[in-house]
């Protein structure tokens, strides 16, 4: 594995682990056709023909999505190379910030050697099943239960074997660093013993408490938007959705990725109204997309906001702006949605396959 990093040059590294996007761009491809064909027999449509016998072709990066007609969805069909060169590069995107960039490292984290190139991995493995998780949201507004299950139990077994995944430990206190503690100066950040001696269970420890965390933050949006606005603004799947992304990355950085999912929906609902005049899009993409952006800038986003994460009032008050602007965002869906059917037909707005 580390001689990915150490022996082949850099712009080798990138543009081979822009190829493995590639391939897993197309598995995803694979996976969402087969999602979609079992979904029109669950609901009782007809049973869709299956690609035809160039199966080896078809299974093929770049010319398996030229060959179009196998996908019983339009936008399958149309955009699958496009899926699959947008997996390429978010993987070689990440690869660079990450290792190249070292956007990603942060003070008193240092894993074990091996366990920082298993890192790359393991996160690689997140992006993956998320744009697995926004095609099919994008396609049916649904997230299949089995991507978020499948994602927990991969994160917190690896979490717990290797002891070594972390963004960040499960406890840091810098308000306490370079303080006379039991008579002896802190240098650094304050982290409980039992962390430097369990390694082990440490890992199971973060990664439970991540996915409690992510999971509890969008059950109680899904609840109090239930209450103010009457329906439910979030689906269960996001709720399974942040439940894996906090197993993979920890309670801080899932804090992040709420943060910035609202920023993210107001920038990418502009970019889809002005590209495809779609006025309408899941949830779920946009925390999608705010947790890539955390992956990949975790140096930037933790350090300057460190101290808050020691300090509990200061943590209640980070809840309340995330919930904050999730809400916001959440009441413009609502107005959108109280608009008839008719006028959004007006604008351009199709519903979908």
């Amino acid at each position: 594995m580390a001689f990915l990093f150490t022996k082949i040059p850099t712009e080798i590294t990138i543009l081979l682990f822009g190829g493995l996007g590639l391939c897993v761009g197309r598995l995803i491809v694979a996976y969402a056709d087969r999602f979609r064909r079992e979904l029109f027999q669950i609901d009782g449509g007809s049973p869709l023909p299956s690609a035809d016998g160039h199966r080896l072709l078809s299974a093929l990066p770049v010319f398996g999505s030229l060959r179009r007609g196998d996908s019983p969805h339009r936008l399958l069909r149309r955009h699958a190379l496009l899926l699959e060169i947008g997996t390429a590069l978010l993987f070689a995107l990440y690869v660079a910030a990450v290792w190249l960039l070292g956007w990603q490292r942060v003070e008193m984290v240092e894993p074990d050697k091996v366990w920082w190139y298993g890192r790359v991995f393991y996160h690689l493995i997140l992006i993956s099943l998320l744009i697995a998780a926004t095609t099919t949201d994008l396609i049916d507004y649904l997230i299949p239960d089995e991507i978020p299950i499948f994602g927990v139990i991969v994160a917190i077994i690896g979490a717990g074997i290797s002891g070594d995944l972390q963004m960040v430990h499960l406890w840091f206190d810098w308000n306490q660093a370079d303080m006379l503690i039991d008579g002896q100066l802190q240098r650094g950040a304050y982290i409980p013993e039992w962390i430097r001696l369990h390694h082990h269970w440490h890992g199971l420890a973060w990664s439970v408490t991540g996915m409690v965390v992510g999971a509890g933050i969008i059950w109680l949006m899904r609840g109090v938007s239930s209450l103010l606005l009457g329906q439910e603004a979030v689906g269960f799947g996001d709720v399974t959705l942040m439940a894996m992304v906090g197993s993979f990355i920890g309670w801080q950085p899932v804090c992040f990725v709420v943060l910035l999912a609202p920023l993210c929906g107001i920038a990418g609902g502009f970019a889809v109204k002005l590209f495809s005049g779609r006025t309408f899009i899941a949830f779920g993409p946009y925390l999608c997309l705010s947790t890539f952006l955390v992956l990949c800038s975790w140096r930037w986003l933790w350090e300057p906001a460190r101290d808050i994460f020691g300090h509990v009032p200061s943590l209640a008050l980070l809840a309340a702006v995330s919930l904050g602007g999730l809400f916001l965002l959440l009441i413009l869906l609502r107005l959108y949605r109280a608009v008839p059917i008719e006028s959004r037909r007006k604008e351009g707005t199709s519903p979908p396959e």
